[in-house]
């Protein structure tokens, strides 16, 4: 945005097996039932459930990079840049994080980061 803040749009996916352990005490329920997270059948998330949000959160909002760790997304990518998506990498780790992180605790603290929690 002109004024140097940056809108963040996210949500995750979860295997319906993940969330019948209560071993991280996660309210998974709680958390689909408020627009936060989809829980999916099964014990993986299939990638075009994941393309599909992207289709319709295309429809409503300008996105402009999505970000992405390259460990398990390597064919979601593809689909996405063969849409028209950019995508970014972003290696999930203290020496790729940790930099990003004082940065944004930062832009949270002057309230230069919207996080768009309803759809």
């Amino acid at each position: 945005m002109e004024d140097g803040s940056i809108a963040v749009l996210s949500h995750t996916w979860v295997p319906e097996e993940k969330t019948k352990f209560d071993n991280e005490k996660i309210p998974f329920k709680a958390w689909e039932e408020s627009g936060h997270l989809t829980i999916v059948p099964g014990v993986h998330i299939d990638h075009e459930l994941v393309m599909e949000w992207f289709e319709e959160m295309a429809e409503k909002y300008n996105i402009e990079v999505v970000a992405y760790d390259p460990a398990n997304a390597y064919r979601l990518n593809i689909d996405m840049k063969n849409k028209g998506f950019k995508t970014q990498v972003v290696r999930q780790g203290a020496i790729t994080l940790s930099p990003v992180l004082k940065d944004i605790k930062t832009m949270f603290r002057e309230g230069q980061v919207i996080h768009i929690t309803r759809y």
